[in-house]
């Protein structure tokens, strides 16, 4: 599960990946340093390409939880249709449709549906902010070779 939060002026965000949570201060991972403006040219293509990586997961990790809340709903569904109530009658669909969204298993699978939206979208932000770094450090390398001119 991705969850963002500021801790002392921090942009911290945690999410998983694999069997792996990971902690990172965002604005640490985004951070510039003009006064080695190289390494930042260095460290940006593997920051991007890892950030990119595990968004393409969290992509994915939705896809898998949309099939699995599908797969749910079917099956109890399937399960409250072979049902009889003490009369003997079986559930209407217009009976299962109105009790299915309350029943345990479903609302378990739409939590984890949503919290793997939420994990997709904090990664996608993440992985846009490094797309912006990338275009400030071309902007600075472009300023630094003006500077050097005069």
């Amino acid at each position: 599960m991705a969850k963002q939060s500021r801790e002392r002026g921090k942009s911290v965000a945690v999410f998983e990946h694999g069997d792996t949570e990971y902690t990172v201060d965002v604005d640490a991972e985004l951070h510039i340093d003009r006064g080695d403006i190289q390494k930042c040219f260095v460290d940006q293509p593997g920051k991007y390409a890892w950030y990119a990586t595990i968004y393409a997961a969290a992509l994915t990790n939705v896809d898998r939880c949309k099939l699995e809340l599908e797969v749910t709903k079917s099956r109890v569904a399937s399960g409250m249709r072979s049902s009889v109530d003490s009369k003997g009658k079986v559930p209407s669909e217009a009976t299962i449709d109105k009790l299915l969204p309350g029943d345990e298993e479903v609302i378990a699978a739409e939590e984890k549906l949503i919290s793997a939206k939420h994990q997709e979208g904090v990664l996608r932000a993440v992985k846009e902010a490094f797309q912006h770094r990338r275009d400030m450090l071309i902007q600075l390398g472009y300023d630094l070779r003006l500077e050097q001119r005069t």
